[in-house]
């Protein structure tokens, strides 16, 4: 039985990211809107457009993560950033999200949404990810994660 994935995200990211998940074996099923929906999701990915876009600021992501994390319980939130974002790592460890992913490679993404269960920051480019429980924020090599 495939996972039921909630994607939101503009139509060009959007349907290459669908076309990535689907792609893998019936893993998953992608919904583009609620309406497409069987049931709850089991994961809510979020690709927040590119920067200078509206709802690029700390606070309006983490009023948007609060607002999805409401309707969509349980299922966790993960939030895809693209490069030049603008945000400091350490301030997305505050974010309501299971996970934050920046620019990642489809490999990372995959991996993300395979493993979720605890929380993930990680970052291309620098080969370095920060990982947190919430309470606790280190660094790992290689986007490793962490239960």
């Amino acid at each position: 039985m495939s996972s039921q994935l909630l994607l939101f995200a503009e139509p060009l990211l959007r349907d290459g990211l669908t076309r990535l998940l689907t792609a893998q074996a019936d893993l998953y099923t992608v919904a583009q809107t609620p309406e497409e929906l069987k049931g709850r999701p089991q994961l809510v990915l979020w690709q927040v457009a590119g920067p200078g876009s509206r709802g690029a600021s700390l606070e309006s992501l983490d009023h948007e993560l609060q607002l999805l994390q409401e309707r969509w319980q349980p299922a966790p939130l993960l939030l895809l950033l693209p490069a030049g974002h603008g945000l400091a790592h350490g301030s997305l460890v505050q974010l309501p999200a299971a996970g934050v992913l920046e620019t990642p490679t489809p490999q990372e993404l995959l991996e993300a949404i395979e493993n979720l269960g605890g929380a993930w920051i990680c970052g291309s480019g620098t080969g370095r990810g920060l990982h947190h429980d919430r309470m606790v924020a280190r660094l790992h090599c290689n986007c490793q994660h962490f239960r």
